[in-house]
């Protein structure tokens, strides 16, 4: 059986779920249906995204699943004090029993850093210095030693690879993000794989907004949820730069309609596209499973299957 990925972070669309019952209960049962691994994302002060953390979210899905490797993804380390957290960690991989992959990152709203009240300006600082202080911490520690260079990783959105050539020297892996175009992605993957640093054991994997090929005409409420989704984020990122990621094509000019067609045909992909990957792993053994997004779609029935059936699928 090929090793699949799950990536949950709701951007909350749809007001009628809960993300701590309805999406806890779906991924409960989703190692059942073959997937291996299930990525958690957090953020503080996002109005829309309402995973707070990803720590307190792993420790019930754990508890809640025998399997499932889980990843958090990713800690923005200056929101933290790295004493206490590499604490939490100890707790979370004794309670998944080896079953945790650490995600690392430096984070980026302001929004974040006005709430814990430290100059966001300051953010690469403050995360290189926490950086190399998390891994002296986990040096020292009998516990989390124990884990892989590879099971840690960090996510990439920028368009620039510099981070993935970081990454596959020091033995980690790295996840281009789902709001990167395919072009984006094959370039992250080119840097992280170029790199003559590179182990056999550290991976570089994509996530994939994967839908049924039919969802325009036969779910539009799915389709409503995806394009609100890429809108969103497109209006997060700013549109100058949101372009750069998302769309391949640049619209300087665009109206609501085009735009919307360019997100859509740009970040989406199919059962095909997952394939093709997973077919690609076996030429090439830094290539990493491929990791599916959920979207803000729980509640209704013929998503959620599909969402069960792309195991056997592919």
């Amino acid at each position: 059986m090929n090793n699949i990925g799950l990536f949950v972070i709701p951007i909350r669309i749809n007001k009628l779920i809960d993300t701590y019952r309805l999406y806890l209960d779906v991924l409960e049962s989703i190692e059942d249906y073959g997937y291996t691994h299930i990525y958690i994302g957090e953020h503080l002060t996002d109005s829309k995204e309402d995973i707070q953390s990803s720590l307190i979210f792993a420790s019930a899905l754990l508890a809640r699943t025998k399997k499932i490797k889980v990843g958090l993804s990713v800690l923005a380390l200056p929101h933290y004090n790295i004493k206490l957290l590499v604490k939490q960690l100890e707790d979370l991989y004794r309670l998944g029993e080896g079953r945790l992959l650490i995600g690392f990152g430096k984070g980026a709203l302001s929004s974040d850093a006005n709430y814990l009240g430290f100059d966001n300006s300051l953010r690469q600082g403050i995360f290189e210095n926490k950086l190399k202080e998390l891994f002296e911490e986990i040096n020292k520690s009998n516990i989390l030693s124990k884990i892989e260079k590879e099971n840690y990783f960090s996510t990439i959105l920028s368009p620039s690879s510099k981070g993935l050539e970081v990454l596959s020297s020091e033995g980690f892996s790295g996840i281009s993000s789902n709001f990167c175009n395919s072009t984006i992605k094959e370039e992250h993957f080119n840097t992280f794989n170029s790199n003559k640093n590179i182990t056999k054991n550290n991976k570089w994997h994509s996530i994939y907004n994967t839908l049924p090929h039919n969802v325009i005409d036969e779910n539009p409420e799915i389709y409503n949820i995806v394009l609100e989704t890429y809108n969103y984020i497109y209006e997060k990122l700013g549109h100058k730069h949101a372009k750069k990621i998302m769309i391949k094509e640049l619209l300087y000019e665009a109206n609501k309609e085009d735009l919307d067609k360019k997100l859509f045909y740009n970040l989406t992909s199919n059962v095909d596209d997952v394939r093709n990957h997973i077919l690609e792993m076996k030429n090439n053994i830094n290539l990493g499973y491929p990791i599916i997004n959920i979207f803000d779609c729980l509640d209704i029935p013929c998503y959620v299957n599909y969402i069960y059936s792309l195991p056997k699928d592919v």
